[in-house]
């Protein structure tokens, strides 16, 4: 087994309290989001019925309208990133879902030759840590290709 077809650990599930508080939390998140953004429309409407308005009626109804404009824009990114908005099939949206594999192995590559270089890791960790080790003696300079699980597990010990 090469450290490529190594086992990862389980990932932990959440407990169905834990659950169910993590939901009622998105919920309240949600419904505050979604208030707020009415919050600014109202003032923004309100606004414009002032009979003569003043600078600060100018201000309030500018933030009111850039709150809107944010809330909106906010909404809009996060939903193409995950998801058709309306469920119509626009271009660019639920860019996520479909580009999973490659954005995974772009941040796998990005990582590899960012963070697991000697430059990086040998001086956070001295030059006779076993992370050091593992590094100065791997074929690729990671210390990743000549190790399996059991080599792993030996030089920890």
């Amino acid at each position: 087994m090469t450290s490529i077809d190594m086992e990862f650990p389980q990932v932990p599930q959440l407990s169905r309290a834990d659950e169910i508080q993590a939901r009622r939390a998105l919920r309240h998140n949600r419904l505050l989001a979604t208030g707020l953004l009415a919050l600014m429309i109202v003032i923004a409407i309100a606004t414009r019925f002032v009979p003569s308005p003043g600078w600060l009626v100018h201000l309030v109804r500018a933030g009111a309208e850039a709150g809107i404009i944010g809330g909106l824009a906010d909404w809009f990114a996060i939903t193409v990133l995950f998801r058709y908005p309306f469920g119509i099939p626009l271009p660019h949206t639920a860019i996520l879902p479909s580009n999973k594999d490659r954005i995974g192995r772009s941040l796998g590559s990005f990582v590899e030759r960012n963070f697991l270089v000697p430059e990086v890791i040998l001086p956070s960790h001295g030059k006779n840590s076993r992370l050091a080790s593992i590094t100065r003696d791997g074929a690729d300079g990671f210390g990743l290709d000549n190790y399996t699980t059991e080599t792993f597990a030996r030089r920890q010990s």
